[in-house]
């Protein structure tokens, strides 16, 4: 963990060595969590491909179903 102090005296807190979090700070990847990040992108993509005229650019959340 670094921090840096900017002039305008608010510090910036860096984790990693700016790394990704879960690549840096974190010990492997459990098979378990790498499927379900890979099972989230694949079901996000099918929602926009199939359901596209339903979304607009922005950030939405999985539907659970």
């Amino acid at each position: 963990v670094d921090r840096y102090k900017l002039s305008n005296g608010r510090s910036i807190i860096l984790l990693a060595e700016g790394r990704l979090v879960n690549l840096g700070c974190a010990h492997g990847h459990p098979s378990f969590v790498m499927s379900n990040s890979f099972s989230n992108q694949v079901l996000a993509q099918i929602e926009l491909y199939t359901k596209r005229s339903q979304y607009s650019v922005g950030v939405f959340i999985l539907p659970k179903k």
